[in-house]
């Protein structure tokens, strides 16, 4: 008897075994089965990404691309103005040394403040010692015709004429 309660104990613990091992299959099982689950529906995520980096990565070539357009624009604006500016530099220069020797000249680098740079801020007359022409009654150089299809404001015109009236 002994033999037969030895017998059914050991069957007892083999199906307890058995019974182990098949529910630690079936949770691998599950585990395996869910794992799949999750990386296919991770997988279609990832393609949506994926597209949405693609068309991110074309429109920021296409933004770099129109950046160094704009870039080589620039530049041409640039030498354009410092050219233009060099222009500008040298005939107020040349305004300036003529404001040394004419009337006219000096009267305009007056009332536009027109002076060399890092110069200190003196009236023109101060500087040569001499009143203006009007003051002395120096003739002015006659005012010119204006051409016809060269369009003065009326203020400036009758400055013009204002101008030419003066003896």
């Amino acid at each position: 008897m002994e033999d037969i309660g030895e017998e059914r104990a050991s069957k007892g613990m083999n199906s307890g075994i058995y019974f182990a091992v098949v529910a630690l299959a079936a949770a691998a099982l599950v585990f395996v089965f869910t794992q799949v689950r999750v990386s296919l529906l991770e997988q279609s995520l990832l393609d949506a990404q994926r597209g949405v980096i693609a068309k991110r990565v074309a429109e920021l070539k296409g933004n770099l691309s129109q950046i160094e357009t704009d870039v080589v624009t620039r530049e041409e604006q640039m030498k354009k103005a410092t050219a233009t500016e060099a222009r500008y530099a040298s005939l107020l220069g040349e305004l300036l040394e003529l404001a040394k020797t004419d009337v006219d000249a000096r009267t305009v680098t007056q009332k536009w403040k027109i002076q060399a740079a890092g110069a200190e801020a003196t009236p023109a007359n101060a500087q040569t010692n001499k009143p203006p022409a009007a003051a002395t009654g120096e003739s002015r150089e006659p005012v010119k015709e204006v051409p016809k299809d060269v369009k003065v404001p009326k203020a400036a015109q009758s400055e013009m004429h204002a101008k030419a009236k003066v003896p």
